[in-house]
């Protein structure tokens, strides 16, 4: 592994070390903050090392970033999504409609983001590797 590779590898697993730092603590009240982090970030960090190691950077910092900002944008969404759904909510809905209108979609719109920037990092990568 070349230097340039391993400050890279460094930066990005500090970079989810500090959100996890963030948001055990700083954000620890607020769901898809606490969740994710608890939950590992579901370990794609072990992907963006592994694709960093195979010199895929360009994929790697793509989902580094998408993880942020689907975090910020899921939990965002989710709560707008959630309190507006929560206004349809009369006294004639039954149990299971009223607990379907208080989900909170920020995990979904998290893992969509996710699964976009990987994609824009695996076009920008290709296209890297072809101006090569």
């Amino acid at each position: 592994m070349t230097l340039k590779k391993f400050k890279l590898l460094i930066s990005q697993l500090a970079f989810f070390g500090a959100l996890y730092f963030v948001s055990m603590t700083i954000f620890k009240d607020i769901c898809l903050f606490e969740w994710t982090a608890r939950n590992r970030y579901l370990y794609i960090w072990v992907l963006i090392a592994i694709l960093t190691i195979f010199g895929k950077k360009y994929t790697a910092l793509s989902l580094t970033v998408g993880n942020l900002i689907g975090i910020i944008a899921g939990q965002l969404s989710g709560d707008y999504i959630k309190n507006e759904n929560i206004k349809k909510i009369t006294e004639t809905m039954e149990a299971h409609e009223v607990y379907r209108l208080h989900t909170h979609y920020g995990f979904y719109i998290w893992v969509l983001t996710l699964v976009i920037f990987l994609v824009i990092g695996v076009v920008v990568q290709r296209n890297s590797n072809k101006n090569r």
